[in-house]
């Protein structure tokens, strides 16, 4: 299976965030026939309308990325080949941690709603990028690397790899956290 190093668009995923700092932003990364990641921002639909029973209507608080551009994605997809590799939001003045209802919109009676899509979680502070975390679904849940307590980002990989962990996930390769700016 593909292994993506999000490295590449990391600097991308940060400035969407930063641009637009009051609001969760979304999206997905993905991924074509080359191995080449793509940025797709979508247009976060949270608290717009009459809302979607189950998603906060405050979207500085909650994502729902709009589900026409993630059909079309979908079938553009389909057609020019690629998958995607991950979604991906923002979290307003917080840590790059799934919340509890990240979790339960990714998934579908206990499964995800996208097999094999990482989930990725960009935490800001005052407007500025402090981390991007990865979580891939292994062994039934959401899983991050060994230091996936919310704390100060770390800013050096030599610091992401070296950090002391509170081991609350087991072990995992260093894609769970990569370094910002």
């Amino acid at each position: 299976m593909f292994e993506p190093d999000y490295t590449p668009v990391a600097s991308r995923l940060a400035s969407l965030a930063e641009a637009d700092p009051g609001r969760e932003v979304c999206g997905f990364v993905t991924v074509d026939p080359g191995g080449i990641l793509g940025l797709v921002p979508v247009r976060n639909v949270a608290g717009e309308g009459d809302g979607v029973p189950g998603i906060a209507g405050d979207a500085r608080r909650a994502y729902l990325a709009e589900p026409a551009a993630q059909l079309a994605l979908s079938r553009r997809l389909r057609v020019e080949g690629g998958r995607i590799a991950a979604v991906y939001h923002s979290h307003v003045d917080g840590a790059a941690v799934l919340s509890d209802v990240d979790v339960e919109q990714a998934l579908c009676d206990g499964v995800p709603l996208l097999p094999g899509v990482d989930q990725v979680v960009v935490g800001t502070r005052t407007g500025k990028v402090t981390e991007i975390r990865v979580f891939r679904w292994e062994e039934g849940r959401f899983r991050c690397g060994p230091d996936s307590a919310p704390r100060r980002a770390a800013r050096t990989e030599s610091e992401i790899a070296t950090r002391p962990s509170r081991r609350i996930l087991p072990p995992l390769p260093v894609y769970c956290a990569f370094a910002v700016g």
